[in-house]
């Protein structure tokens, strides 16, 4: 990051440092290093200290706006100038030209201007290498056949009528020798306001910065009274473009400041309030209400209100009482896992599922208890979890009933098979005794 450290603690995080400030050697080193800037034409780079101890670009606009007039007579330049006069009746296709023609007189003089003129205003005259921030011819007027006056307009850092006096230095300085230029009835005038800032309500105060283009006229109010904006400040400006102030809001004033003072009534055991630890406004309402998991014994809120500077009082009687769960939620069954947050507050869930590999008997495979009124209500006794090979089960309805047909009765059918079996295997004289018993029958047998 651009920028130097602070020495010794003495500049202010998160203020932009301006000429009006006074640039020190190492604010003047930190703006050198900042990469070129695209500041307005009435704006130039300052530099801003952060909290990581080091300054970065920032815009300050604290200028100075000095104008004067130069006649020129100049062979090159007043043929240029005489081109651009149109009579009164002109086509407008010479109007167009004309006009062309001035700009680009202007243009190219303010190129000059800036390349060649304005290094050597620094160069004559020390003070301007800090102050000067540009110059321009802007205006041709009083074009004759030997001479045309030319308005220049330069931008200084600062804000101080002074500053006049060093342009006017400078222009002598630069054009001394120059006969084709005459500074005879050369004057330097700031731009400024031609009247006052307008005055402060009843009950305010007015801090300005002058009355030259771009000073602030900052308003405020006593204390015990505040602005009818409801803000803190109400600025005007003297506008660069038209050197008037920027009007203020309508009907403007200073009442008494009815915000209440300190804080409202501190809040109960087991509540909570709305306050944004901002808002101080006449008739500002604050409602307490119980947290969560506890409810008002009688009632539901209480309200406290800024009323004439001061928060009404709110009832002592209101009171919260605990409706959470004092227990852990029913045990978990075997074969079922418990997502629980370990939360008993109300509202509170705990989810039962099964483990992996097993399922649910039934159609319910997941169950969600509830802490409401203190309790976490019982966990159904059907809620059971087998092993995953019935998982046909999950395809439709499966209760008790379903159960006894589906798996009770097969389950019986094929264990009494089973039994017959083994039973006809047993007997020589069973026909089974053949399939069963791999030894060959004697010659005897019947």
């Amino acid at each position: 990051m651009l920028g130097v450290e602070a020495v010794g603690g003495q500049y202010v995080v998160n203020h932009c440092y301006c000429f009006s400030d006074g640039f020190d050697a190492n604010i003047t080193a930190a703006i050198a290093k900042f990469p070129p800037q695209n500041s307005l034409i009435y704006q130039y780079t300052g530099a801003l200290y952060n909290k990581y101890s080091s300054f970065v670009p920032c815009q300050c606009a604290d200028v100075t706006r000095v104008q004067t007039t130069v006649v020129m007579t100049n062979t090159s330049i007043m043929a240029a100038a005489n081109a651009t006069i149109v009579p009164s009746n002109a086509s407008a296709a010479a109007v167009r030209n004309a006009t062309q023609t001035t700009t680009l007189l202007l243009i190219n003089l303010s190129t000059k201007m800036m390349t060649v003129q304005l290094p050597q205003m620094r160069q004559l005259v020390p003070s301007l290498n800090s102050t000067l921030i540009s110059g321009q011819y802007y205006n041709l007027t009083n074009v004759t056949a030997t001479a045309a006056n030319f308005n220049l307009q330069f931008v200084l850092r600062g804000r101080n009528a002074s500053l006049s006096d060093q342009v006017c230095a400078g222009l002598v300085a630069v054009f001394s020798n120059d006969t084709s230029v005459n500074l005879t009835s050369s004057n330097c005038t700031v731009v400024g306001c031609n009247q006052t800032s307008p005055a402060p309500p009843t009950n305010g105060n007015l801090t300005s910065t002058g009355t030259l283009a771009g000073a602030t006229a900052t308003y405020t109010c006593n204390a015990g009274y505040r602005l009818s904006t409801l803000t803190n400040e109400v600025v005007s400006v003297c506008d660069h473009n038209t050197t008037t102030w920027t009007p203020l809001p309508a009907n403007l004033s200073c009442p008494l400041d009815m915000r209440c003072k300190g804080s409202p009534p501190p809040i109960p055991q087991f509540m909570v309030n709305n306050w944004d630890r901002v808002t101080r406004e006449q008739g500002t309402q604050i409602t307490y209400t119980c947290q969560i998991s506890y409810r008002p014994v009688v009632g539901t809120s209480m309200i406290s209100t800024c009323q004439n500077t001061t928060w009404t009082n709110i009832s002592t009687n209101f009171q919260c009482e605990y409706v959470g769960c004092s227990d852990s939620p029913p045990q978990v069954p075997d074969n079922v896992k418990l997502y629980w947050d370990s939360s008993m507050l109300e509202k509170s869930t705990a989810i039962y599922s099964c483990v992996d590999g097993f399922v649910a008997i039934g159609s319910v495979q997941q169950l969600t208890l509830t802490c409401l009124n203190m309790t976490w209500g019982e966990l159904p006794s059907n809620f059971l979890c087998v092993g995953s090979d019935y998982n046909f089960m999950n395809s439709g309805n499966f209760d008790d009933v379903n159960y006894f047909f589906i798996v009770t009765i097969p389950s019986l059918a094929a264990l009494m098979c089973f039994m017959c079996c083994c039973l006809c295997c047993t007997r020589i004289d069973s026909p089974l005794f053949c399939l069963c018993s791999p030894r060959k029958k004697s010659n005897s047998y019947p």
